[in-house]
C-alpha cells in the first residue's frame, strides 16, 4: 500500500497517507455514531470470520515440507484429513455456537479457491475432484454453521501453476486500451485481470467446470452436513480492472486506462448497440454520427483535450459519461447534524450525500474520531447550458444558515469545442466556513476550473461494462441455482465504491451488479466507516435490499465496545443473514505471513486499525 495525498486520492479499503491543509484541522472531534435501527423481529445473525490456515489439518502443522495452505490442502486431502479441529478450536476459544441472547451464532466462512482443484496429469489439467470434496468435508467436521465462499475471481493466490499458463492467453485476459492487462499484485496477493466478456476463453471453460464440480461436492455432502450451510457465496469480487490497482479506484485515474478493451468485449459492445437501437440510422440519429455499419464502432478511449480523436465519440475521461462528482469531506467538532448543499451559478442544484467512509482523513488527523464525514453529489450536467459555470458547495450544521466551503469554477464544453462564454452568476452572499471554528472540510473535486465534455458513446460504454459484469455474475450464480442450493442460500459478493467518498466506481463497473437479481441476494464487502455509518442503510434502502451478506467486513478505525455492539446489531435488525469478520488466522507459528494484510488480522494481540478491539468485541457478542 503506498502512500498517498488524501487531497483528492483514495485506496482499495483504506489509505495510509500523509496530510493536507483544508479548513481548521486542529479541532477536537465527537465519537463515530452508529445509527439506531428500529428493534423488528429478526434471524440470529452468523458471524462468519474468514480463517487464514484453515486447511491445515495436525499433520500439516508438523510436517516442515508445507509452507503453504495450497501444499497443505493437498496433503491433508491425500491422508483423509482436513483443518476441522483447528478450526472448531480456534472458534470454541472466541465464543459459543449461539450467544446468550439467542440473537448472534458464531460459524466461519469456508474460503474454496477454485483453481486449486486442478492438477496436471499427462500434461493435460484435469479436475481434482478428491481434493475438492476432501476439503469441502471439512463442513461435516465442524459442528458450526457455515458460509462457502465459491471463491473465482481476480485474486490469484491458489492454483499459480495453471494461473502461469493460462494468462500466456491474450483471450482470457481484460485489455486496456493498449493490450492484454499484465498480471499485477495487491497486498502482495498476485492479481490477474482474468476476462468477464469471452465466455468460452480457456479460462472461463475451467471456471465453470470446477464451479459444477464444487456445487456437485456441495450436493452430495449428507443432508445434516449440508444443513450447516447458511450461505454460499458466489465467485467473490468480480468487476472490471485496471492499471496501478494498488493505488485504488480514485478519480486520479483515467478511463482509458481501465478495462475492458479486448477484442471480445468490443464484439460484444457492437451487438449490444445494435440490439438497443436495432439499425445503425438510428444510433446515428441519436448521436449526430455518421457510422455505416455497427462494426465500424470503436468504444471511446481517447482524452479530446491531450490526443488526436476523429471524432468526439472517442472522448472518455472522468467526466464525460455525463455526471461531474462532487465530492469531499466535512467535519463538526460539536458533531451536529451537516446538510451539504451544491450550487451552480448561484442556484441550488442539489444535496449531497453524506456520511460517505474517510478513513483517510482519520489516519492523517488523529484528532477526527469518526470517519463517515465524506460527502458526494453527481451532477449530471447533460442538459446544462455549455460555458463557465460558478460552482459552489455549502454546509448547513443543525438547520443553521449555510456557510460556503468552496467557490470555483466548473467548465462545460460542447461538443464541437467552442469557446465557452461566462454564465450570468448570482452571488449568494454567505460566510466563509472558516467563520465556525469547529467546522472543518474540503473538496477534493471536481478541481478548479475542471472543464467536463459529453460524449454520449461514454455512457453507452459504461452501460455496458457494468451489464456484462453484472451478467457475468448473474451465470454462475444460476449454476448454483440450478441444484441443490435454494436461492435463498446463494449471495454475491460485490465491491461497493459509492460507500467510499474518494472512490471512482465507473472504473470498476459494478453498479449494476448490485441491484436486485433472480439469481442471487445481494452481499458486498465493506471497509472503514461503512461498516457502521448511515451511508450503508442510505444505500440499502436505495436499492430494495432485503436480505443481505457482508461477505468481508472491517471498521479500519477502532471503536469502543457499545460501538461494535451497535455495529452488529444495526446489520441484525437490517436484514443481514451474516457478516464476515475480515479476516482471524490459524496459520502455524513456524510460518509467519509477512503479508501486508497482517494489518487487518483480527486479535488479541494485534492494535492496527482496533483489530484487538474487534476481536474481543466478537467475544463479547457471543457471552450476552
Amino acid at each position: 500500500m503506498k502512500n498517498r495525498d488524501i487531497c483528492g486520492a483514495s485506496a482499495i479499503l483504506m489509505i495510509i497517507l500523509l496530510g493536507c491543509s483544508g479548513g481548521n484541522l486542529d479541532s477536537p472531534s465527537v465519537q463515530p455514531i452508529v445509527p439506531v435501527v428500529p428493534d423488528l423481529p429478526t434471524q440470529p445473525l452468523l458471524l462468519a470470520p474468514f480463517l487464514a490456515g484453515q486447511y491445515f489439518c495436525d499433520e500439516a502443522v508438523d510436517n516442515p515440507s508445507i509452507l503453504n495452505e495450497e501444499d497443505a490442502a493437498a496433503f491433508c486431502a491425500s491422508k483423509g484429513k482436513n483443518g476441522a479441529a483447528r478450526i472448531t478450536a480456534a472458534l470454541d476459544a472466541i465464543g459459543p455456537k449461539t450467544s446468550a441472547s439467542g440473537k448472534y451464532q458464531l460459524g466461519y466462512t469456508l474460503t474454496v479457491p477454485l483453481f486449486r482443484f486442478f492438477k496436471k496429469v499427462n500434461n493435460q489439467w484435469e479436475l481434482d475432484t478428491d481434493t475438492l470434496k476432501a476439503n469441502l468435508a471439512t463442513v461435516t467436521d465442524v459442528d458450526r454453521p457455515v458460509v462457502v465462499y465459491l471463491s473465482a475471481n481476480h485474486f490469484t493466490d491458489a492454483g499459480l501453476a495453471l494461473s502461469a499458463e493460462l494468462v500466456k492467453d491474450p483471450r482470457n485476459l481484460m485489455w486496456t486500451r493498449s493490450g492484454p492487462l499484465r498480471p499485477d499484485d495487491y497486498f502482495n496477493i498476485p492479481i490477474i485481470a482474468w476476462t468477464l466478456s469471452d465466455y468460452e476463453a480457456p479460462v472461463n471453460v475451467m471456471r465453470r467446470q470446477v464451479f459444477n464440480a464444487a456445487v456437485d461436492a456441495i450436493c452430495s455432502l449428507p443432508e445434516a452436513s449440508r444443513n450447516k450451510i447458511v450461505a454460499v457465496s458466489v465467485l467473490g469480487e468480480v468487476h472490471d480492472l485496471f492499471q496501478t490497482i494498488s493505488d485504488g479506484p480514485g478519480f486520479g485515474i483515467s478511463p482509458y486506462n481501465a478495462t475492458d478493451y479486448s477484442p471480445a468485449a468490443i464484439h460484444g459492445f457492437r451487438s449490444w448497440l445494435e440490439q438497443k437501437f436495432g439499425t445503425i440510422s438510428m444510433l446515428n440519429n441519436n448521436m449526430a454520427a455518421e457510422f455505416i455499419s455497427f462494426d465500424e464502432i470503436i468504444p471511446p478511449s481517447k482524452d479530446i483535450y491531450t490526443e488526436q480523436v476523429s471524432s468526439y465519440l472517442d472522448h472518455i475521461d472522468t467526466y464525460a459519461a455525463g455526471n461531474v462528482p462532487i465530492f469531499g469531506w466535512l467535519n463538526d467538532a460539536k458533531g451536529r447534524e451537516l446538510k451539504v448543499l451544491v450550487y451552480l451559478d448561484g442556484k441550488q442544484v442539489g444535496v449531497a450525500n453524506t456520511g460517505l467512509s474517510r478513513t483517510d482523513v482519520t489516519e492523517a488527523l488523529p484528532a477526527i474520531k469518526d470517519p463517515n464525514l465524506g460527502f458526494r453529489f453527481n451532477l449530471d450536467y447533460r442538459d446544462i447550458k455549455h460555458g463557465v459555470h460558478t460552482l459552489e458547495v455549502l454546509v448547513s450544521a443543525n438547520g443553521a444558515t449555510p456557510l460556503r466551503l468552496t467557490k470555483r469554477n466548473l467548465i462545460l464544453m460542447n461538443r464541437h469545442q467552442d469557446t465557452p462564454p461566462n454564465i450570468g452568476y448570482v452571488d449568494i452572499n454567505v460566510q466563509d466556513i472558516s467563520t465556525d471554528p469547529s467546522l472543518s472540510g474540503y473538496l477534493d473535486g471536481p478541481a478548479p476550473s475542471a472543464s467536463a465534455f459529453y460524449n454520449p458513446m461514454a455512457k453507452l460504454w459504461l452501460d455496458y461494462r457494468n451489464e456484462v459484469v453484472r451478467n457475468y455474475l448473474e451465470r454462475f450464480a444460476a449454476i448454483v441455482g440450478k441444484s441443490c442450493i435454494p436461492k435463498e442460500k446463494i449471495f454475491s459478493y460485490q465491491i461497493t465504491p459509492s460507500l467510499t467518498g474518494t472512490w471512482n466506481g465507473d472504473l470498476l463497473a459494478a453498479d449494476a451488479s448490485k441491484q436486485l437479481s433472480t439469481h442471487y441476494n445481494p452481499g458486498t464487502t465493506i471497509y472503514g466507516g461503512g461498516t457502521f455509518g448511515h451511508a450503508f442503510l442510505t444505500m440499502k434502502n436505495e436499492l430494495s435490499w432485503g436480505r443481505y451478506s457482508v461477505n468481508e467486513m472491517h471498521p479500519v478505525v477502532k471503536l469502543g465496545a457499545s460501538q461494535y455492539r451497535a455495529m452488529f446489531d444495526m446489520h441484525r435488525k437490517a436484514g443481514a443473514v451474516f457478516v464476515a469478520p475480515y479476516y482471524m488466522s490459524i496459520i502455524p507459528d513456524r510460518l509467519p505471513s509477512g503479508s501486508d494484510l497482517d494489518r487487518f488480522l483480527i486479535g488479541p494481540n494485534n492494535p492496527w486499525y482496533g483489530s484487538d478491539a474487534y476481536w474481543q468485541s466478537i467475544k463479547d457478542i457471543m457471552k450476552q
